[in-house]
């Protein structure tokens, strides 16, 4: 064919990797103000408490299936465009999904790791100290009058 180009592995593995970013990044996340279904009509207890101590913390990434699934699919398609004969092709193709299934994790734990903070409360009953980490920045200080509402989801509310 007149002005067909074959695509070298690297052009195709960088194309793959770039459709499959956006399929990871599309995971929800789980803050305040919003709850869970499983909390509609259900009870949610609270306890009373002082603010002690505020840390920001990183919340590590999540480690689905779907960023080596999606990685080793594009990987292992790309690696199969690499090579001249069917056993070198085969051979790309392996390497290909291993890699891209191992980038695949990388950029799903990448796009899915977030900041927060860690609130140590000291509730009004008993005195026991309780630790919550939530994501997103300190909304609370040290001597804040909070709420630990335990429910689907535990958090720190005013």
């Amino acid at each position: 064919m007149k002005g067909y180009r074959r695509k070298s592995g690297s052009a195709v593995l960088m194309s793959a990797l770039a459709l499959c970013a956006p399929m990871v990044g599309c995971v929800s996340a789980d803050g305040a103000p919003s709850y869970p279904a499983s909390s509609v009509q259900n009870p949610i207890r609270l306890e009373a408490g002082v603010i002690e101590r505020v840390r920001s913390v990183v919340i590590e990434g999540e480690k689905t299936i779907v960023g080596p699934a999606a990685g080793a699919v594009i990987g292992g398609v790309a690696g199969s465009q690499v090579g001249g004969g069917s056993e070198e092709r085969t051979i790309m193709a392996i390497a290909g999904a291993v890699l891209g299934g191992m980038a695949g994790s990388a950029i799903e734990k990448g796009v899915t790791r977030k900041t927060g903070a860690a609130y140590t409360v000291r509730l009004n009953r008993g005195g026991e100290l309780v630790t919550v980490v939530q994501e997103g920045a300190a909304a609370f200080a040290p001597g804040d009058r909070v709420h630990v509402e335990y429910g689907a989801v535990t958090r720190v509310v005013p």
